[in-house]
């Protein structure tokens, strides 16, 4: 729908196939479409003459209508709709059914998936040696309740290239946290760094 709304504008498209993220050519202006989208609360990916918009879930008609703005257009989501087409090639799509098993459908949060693994765990089965449930050493390792603010939008909504005046309070938080660990007599260090750790490392 966005690709369609651009192309209805004039831009082009570096790409006709694509999934979450539009890759638009737009030369000398996109300085100018960047500082409007800003205007509107929206980052841009800003290339040599080339602007990223990333959409996922949470994107809803009125955003896009707001990045079509950015771009110059008066543009509504109904006047669109016709004339959109579908970006994910054929051969790329899932035909066949996937997470069939009615365990996948009978819980609905980590809560629920938590009490389950307790109820196995209660009938002596080893999940080492009967499954790896996904995200297991997230839950045996962290508390619920420390996974909570992770769920806040100020922490799961920031998009990973968002420039820097854009998350001046995320990188104020983490450095907190960061020196906070570091001055920790547990550590007993200067200075301390975080990365993410894969599965892999966490599950050996």
């Amino acid at each position: 729908m966005l690709a369609a709304g651009l192309r209805w504008l004039g831009f082009t498209l570096t790409s006709e196939a694509f999934f979450d993220t539009v890759t638009v050519d737009a030369g000398a202006q996109c300085e100018a479409i960047a500082a409007r989208a800003l205007s509107e609360n929206i980052n841009l990916g800003l290339g040599e003459g080339m602007l990223r918009v990333a959409l996922d879930e949470t994107t809803t008609p009125a955003i896009i209508e707001a990045v079509w703005r950015a771009f110059g257009g008066k543009l509504t989501y109904p006047e669109v709709a016709p004339g959109a087409r579908e970006a994910l090639p054929a051969e790329l799509k899932r035909n066949g059914r996937f997470l069939t098993h009615p365990v996948f459908h009978a819980h609905r949060s980590e809560t629920e998936m938590l009490r389950y693994m307790r109820k196995l765990s209660d009938r002596d089965l080893a999940l080492d040696r009967a499954m790896i449930p996904l995200g297991s050493c997230t839950m045996k390792l962290n508390a619920t309740t420390e996974m909570i603010p992770l769920t806040w939008p100020e922490f799961g909504s920031l998009h990973p290239f968002a420039p820097a005046n854009r998350r001046a309070a995320i990188t104020r938080c983490s450095r907190g946290s960061r020196n906070g660990c570091a001055r920790s007599p547990a550590t007993t260090r200067s200075r301390c760094s975080r990365t993410p750790v894969r599965r892999a490392n966490m599950q050996g």
